[in-house]
């Protein structure tokens, strides 16, 4: 809906320089020569030369503090809902990269545990036979050594020697895992691949910036060119009906017949046709703009005179600087750029599948009973244990393999997709500054051929008057004027669009 609404403001001036004949059409053969009576009849008229400051219309179309291409960019990018995406989009990458950091932080986890058992009848220690006894030395022994002749020795039944059974266990454990070999052969990679991921999306938002902005500024000039081609429009609605209050004037004086007043009055009613569908034009650009703005009711008021005189840029900059410029701001190359450097990143991270893996692992357990004691004890005893455990799989080196190919393809990709935004660029950058070029010209033409069409028009309706001319004449002179009215104006706001592109193509404007 937005493309039509700005489709139908920027094809107004073509719409109404390819309807002027018929604006000002004014049918019928006329003599060179008139009677007094009847050149006294006509009403003096002011020249149309001066009209963009002398009709008030025109100097209040432009007022000052009224909205300026600033402040409608500001709002756009404001309330734009794809800025807003990009920014949660944006805020999501580098919640990755914190996720990513996290992953090689020693893991420390901790359990606790209750657990009941049912009873059982715990069998006694068995000597084979499942009889017999033990023998055993009726003092304290804290070494190996020989049995001493004043030793009293002890029988016991084995059957005595029963495992107590605890029904009731508690156990509260914890563990730390340390990725050695990652700190070394995984954690630059990672940080630096999803990094660029998070830069490439910071980039996005402000290449979405870039785009909400010019967007912007193109539909504010749009706007302007609407409303000032209604002006010319309501402008040449009224010369129409001048020249029908002539044609009445002619027809009483016996010059023209009924038919040539009739298709006089036929073209007043065409032209307020046109008028109708100028203001319509004026709407949807409005509309457009508001949309824009994302704010319905905004007054739309101008306050940038888009008829002043518009400073050189660019147009004398040399074309490589130009691109060399580009290529350094836009973001879409640096984000390529960024690309390139983040799959690289990911090859060394894929390679690192190739290698062994190398861990210290420690455990903790404090619990009633431990298992580690034997025979077990109705208490809590802490125990732990550290390992170092080197580990390699053969199959995650396969899987390495086939991810450091994508990574580098991935990495070719980019280069290419580089290389070719080079070269888009450097076409974009040529068209948009041959277009300036182009417009500025197209300007000086316009406002020259505007003034000899005010001159013409002006002599054309004097001659009329002293009976040298024809009104045929004179309405091909309005027709003139007509068209380079629009022309003047289109090519004003023609000049900024260009100047705003090329800004555009160059990577200038705001980033966020």
């Amino acid at each position: 809906m937005r493309t039509t609404m700005i489709k139908g403001a920027t094809t107004l001036t073509r719409t109404l320089a390819l309807a002027a004949p018929f604006l000002l059409a004014f049918p019928a053969p006329f003599l060179l020569a008139f009677p007094a009576p009847f050149l006294l009849a006509f009403p003096a008229k002011a020249g149309p030369t001066d009209i963009f400051e002398t009709d008030e219309r025109f100097t209040k179309l432009f007022v000052p503090g009224g909205l300026t291409a600033d402040q409608v960019s500001a709002e756009a990018r404001a309330t734009s809902p794809m800025m807003r995406a990009k920014r949660f989009a944006s805020r999501g990458a580098d919640a990755k990269v914190d996720e990513v950091s996290a992953n090689f932080i020693p893991k420390l986890s901790g359990t606790a545990r209750y657990t009941r058992l049912s009873p059982i009848n715990q069998p006694p220690l068995s000597m084979g036979s499942g009889s017999g006894s033990l023998v055993v030395i009726n003092r304290a022994v804290t070494q190996a050594g020989p049995i001493l002749a004043s030793d009293s020795l002890l029988a016991i039944p084995v059957q005595a020697f029963t495992f107590p059974v605890f029904l009731d266990q508690w156990s509260f454990g914890g563990a730390l895992a340390i990725p050695l070999s990652d700190y070394f052969m995984r954690f630059r990679d990672a940080i630096e691949a999803t990094s660029g991921a998070a830069e490439v999306a910071k980039l996005e938002v402000e290449s979405t910036a870039k785009k909400a902005d010019l967007e912007a500024r193109t539909v504010y000039y749009q706007y302007i060119r609407a409303r000032a081609q209604s002006l010319v429009a309501v402008q040449a609605s009224e010369a129409a009906a001048a020249h029908a209050a002539d044609a009445q004037t002619a027809f009483k004086a016996g010059l023209i017949s009924r038919a040539d007043v009739l298709r006089a009055e036929s073209a007043v009613v065409h032209v307020r046709l046109l008028v109708d569908r100028a203001n319509n034009g004026v709407h949807l650009a409005g509309e457009a703009l508001r949309t824009l703005m994302h704010s319905p009711n905004a007054e739309l008021t101008i306050g940038e005179n888009v008829l002043e005189p518009f400073a050189r840029g660019d147009d004398d900059s040399s074309t490589n600087l130009l691109v060399e410029e580009a290529l350094r701001e836009r973001p879409e190359a640096r984000g390529l750029a960024v690309g390139v450097r983040a799959a690289k990143h990911q090859k060394s991270l894929a390679r690192a599948g190739f290698y062994p893996r190398l861990d210290l692992v420690g455990n903790g357990a404090y619990a009633n009973p431990n298992q580690r004691i034997i025979p077990a004890k109705d208490e809590f005893i802490f125990t732990w244990d550290a390992s170092v455990v080197a580990s390699w799989s053969p199959s995650d080196a396969f899987s390495s393999a086939a991810q450091v190919s994508q990574a580098e393809s991935k990495r070719l990709e980019l280069d290419a997709q580089r290389d070719a935004l080079a070269d888009g660029i450097y076409l974009e950058i040529t068209q948009t500054k041959t277009a300036l070029r182009e417009a500025r010209t197209s300007l000086e033409t316009t406002t020259l051929g505007m003034g000899s069409a005010a001159e013409s028009y002006r002599v054309r309706r004097e001659a009329f008057r002293a009976g040298k001319a024809t009104l045929v004449e004179v309405d091909d002179a309005a027709t003139d004027l007509t068209r380079s009215r629009l022309e003047f104006v289109d090519s004003h706001v023609a000049l900024r669009v260009a100047a705003l592109r090329l800004a555009y193509a160059c990577g200038r404007g705001p980033k966020s």
